[in-house]
């Protein structure tokens, strides 16, 4: 929670106000002021799977969008990027729908958009026997959705003391 909000007046209207109430918030001020978690075991939550292979030298790497999830309905810039032995030249054997950067020990596989419509991305890259596992574990996976995972916004912005409307961002 952010120190300089006013908890009780949350717990009592589910209202963001500043914690001395006879003050305001500056114009075009952002506020940090949301902190959610999820935790599920359901896999059914998870927009996508990442599913990777070795197999002496060579990985196989497949990135699958979940249809049975409903919260994230396209993702946006799937980024996956791993290290590798700068001693070693990748060799990218095959690519699905999906494009890829190698640079100074880092390899990057970028995905567009991973929808029902766009659900797979695959990618084999080879290197030579002498790498393991460790090597190039562990992997970094980003992505952009539309929105946040529990589709939160912003009802209102208003003045507390006449309840007047303002304009506002969600952000």
């Amino acid at each position: 929670p952010n120190p300089n909000l006013n908890k009780q007046f949350w717990n009592e209207k589910q209202a963001v106000a500043h914690k001395d109430l006879k003050e305001g918030f500056g114009i075009a001020l952002k506020i940090n002021c949301l902190k959610y978690r999820f935790a599920s075991t359901n896999s059914n939550d998870c927009p996508f799977t990442f599913t990777y292979w070795f197999n002496e030298g060579s990985i196989q790497c497949e990135l699958e969008f979940n249809a049975g999830q409903k919260r994230i309905h396209e993702l946006k810039g799937v980024d996956v990027y791993f290290n590798f032995p700068g001693t070693e030249s990748p060799e990218v054997k095959s690519t699905e729908n999906c494009d890829y950067e190698v640079s100074d020990g880092l390899f990057k596989w970028a995905t567009p958009v991973l929808s029902e419509a766009n659900p797979n991305s695959n990618i084999e890259i080879g290197f030579s026997s002498k790498v393991t596992p460790d090597d190039i574990f562990p992997f970094t996976v980003d992505f952009k959705a539309d929105y946040n995972f529990y589709k939160l916004g912003v009802k209102t912005a208003c003045t507390l003391s006449d309840s007047n409307s303002l304009a506002h961002e969600f952000v």
